[in-house]
């Protein structure tokens, strides 16, 4: 009894493989919104935004955080931990919140002014966790693109 239920799940578990359709497509990034300032102090103020993405894949799963470095045009903006844990649905946009704490005297010294309210050179650079029935998977996370940015204060 006990090897025809082995046999069973694993029959059951190589037709899920098989139903996923092969390779995991990358996240694809769509836009940021949402920019804004969370926290106000001359140090080290907090900003967030909002990161659009849309999962290409037939299957779902859950997105379990990870970390990003930031830059705008050549400036390194800051380094960013994710801890949202959200299920991501097939062929659907997701939001996920990028929270950072700036260097505000290095922001200030390459001048600020310049990147805001304007079209930047934005990269990300980092890797996320996603998992599906209980198999946890990490995957580079790289975006480059033309980005404008409306900050909005508070």
């Amino acid at each position: 009894m006990m090897r025809l239920l082995l046999a069973g799940m694993v029959i059951l578990g190589a037709m899920m493989l098989q139903g996923c359709g092969g390779k995991f497509q990358p996240l694809e990034f769509r836009r940021i919104e949402n920019l804004k300032v969370s926290q106000w102090n001359m140090i080290a103020p907090r900003v967030q935004a909002d990161i659009v993405y849309y999962n290409p894949n037939a299957m779902g799963f859950h997105f379990k955080g990870g970390s990003v470095d930031v830059y705008l045009d050549s400036l390194w903006l800051g380094h960013s931990q994710i801890d949202t844990s959200i299920r991501i649905n097939p062929h659907e946009e997701f939001t996920i919140v990028l929270p950072m704490v700036l260097d505000f005297p290095r922001l200030m010294k390459s001048g600020l002014t310049t990147y805001l309210n304007r079209q930047v050179h934005v990269r990300v650079d980092g890797v996320v966790t996603g998992s599906k029935a209980g198999i946890k998977k990490t995957f580079p996370v790289h975006y480059e693109g033309e980005q404008h940015l409306d900050l909005k204060l508070f």
